[in-house]
């Protein structure tokens, strides 16, 4: 009956057999195909580095996951495994970013308080390249200092330091959310 019904369906319309109607179709599902993917792509992009370093975690992880199966029952190996992997990865992880975190606050606040030891204040008073400088900028009526220089180093160690700063915050919350991600699923 199914059969005699799709023989007489397309007895009736004979454009569903027209290649030019097939192309169509062809393309209009190519089309929806490509939007579905993008939209996925755009969907998953914010977890692309969680999915990517979960990927990379797992596959180091599974020999040492098989190992523990020897002895072990399935649940027994797999807590195994994931207290090995904090131990081994995000407890040393944490203690960097937490000391890195650290030095690049001490780092801004010794920019943006332009705390500079005398020694290196002599050094600049007493340098070579600064004579040279000057004469180049004479051309253009400009005067080179060593206060001026000094000024200019305290501004490039703040703004390394704050840029340190906000990396190690981000790092930091980058792992925090792979944890939760981890021990959620």
């Amino acid at each position: 009956m199914a059969i005699q019904s799709l023989t007489y369906f397309t007895e009736c319309n004979p454009s569903m057999n027209d290649p030019a109607n097939r192309n169509l179709k062809l393309w209009y599902f190519l089309a929806i195909f490509l939007l579905s993917a993008l939209m996925l792509g755009w969907l998953l992009w914010p977890f692309l580095s969680v999915i990517v370093l979960a990927a990379v975690v797992t596959s180091v992880f599974s020999a040492v996951f098989l190992f523990f199966r020897r002895f072990f029952n399935t649940s027994l190996s797999s807590l195994l495994t994931c207290m090995l992997i904090f131990l081994i990865l995000f407890v040393p992880m944490v203690y960097f970013v937490g000391a890195l975190s650290q030095e690049a606050y001490g780092l801004y606040e010794m920019g943006k308080d332009a705390v500079i030891s005398d020694q290196l204040e002599a050094l600049l008073a007493n340098n070579r390249l600064i004579e040279r400088a000057n004469q180049y900028l004479s051309r253009f009526n400009y005067v080179l200092t060593g206060d001026e220089v000094n000024k200019a180093v305290s501004e490039l160690g703040k703004s390394v330091g704050f840029f340190l700063y906000q990396q190690a915050s981000a790092v930091a919350s980058n792992i925090l959310n792979f944890l939760f991600y981890f021990f959620s699923c």
